[in-house]
């Protein structure tokens, strides 16, 4: 029982560490908001690594353990989908950038200057309302935007090119 505590603190010290390094990391790079939602999953994940390691110490048996790890990663699973679907959606959002704070864009009917894009949705600008439209939303629904204009563009109006 006392290897199951010390294992128990253990995990919580570390795990509180890494999660402490990844949003450090991200916020370092600029994507405060990524290394939030990096950080959530994290502690999930290892929290069932260290539950399913307790409970097969504490039951000496690996099946039980392992019972127990399946059901709790189910319910995380089931628990987490919406905000995991977010988070990779708002993660691909910032790095392809199919659109940019500051453009104009149609989505889901509602036409708008983005104001902000966070990892878990995006602001919109309508200009007497805001609308906050999830990141998987985004992702799911066709967007239209003014075509972007390159500097080959503007070196041929300048009769430059």
């Amino acid at each position: 029982r006392i290897v199951a505590a010390e294992i128990g603190l253990l995990g919580i010290l570390v795990t509180e560490s890494f999660a402490a390094v990844a949003i450090a990391l991200f916020a370092r790079a600029g994507s405060l908001q990524v290394g939030i939602g990096v950080r959530a999953v994290l502690r999930a994940a290892c929290y069932v690594v260290i539950l399913v390691s307790i409970v097969s110490i504490l039951a000496s048996n690996p099946a039980l353990a392992i019972g127990v790890g399946g059901v709790t990663g189910v319910v995380v699973a089931f628990s987490a989908q919406n905000l995991v679907a977010n988070a990779f959606a708002g993660v691909f959002l910032a790095v392809a950038q199919p659109f940019r704070i500051g453009e104009e864009i149609t989505v889901m009917g509602l036409t708008g200057r983005v104001a902000d894009i966070r990892v878990m949705h995006t602001r919109l600008d309508l200009g007497e309302r805001v609308a906050l439209i999830p990141s998987n939303a985004m992702m799911a629904q066709a967007i239209q935007r003014r075509a972007r204009r390159t500097r080959m563009d503007w070196e041929f109006e300048d009769g430059a090119g």
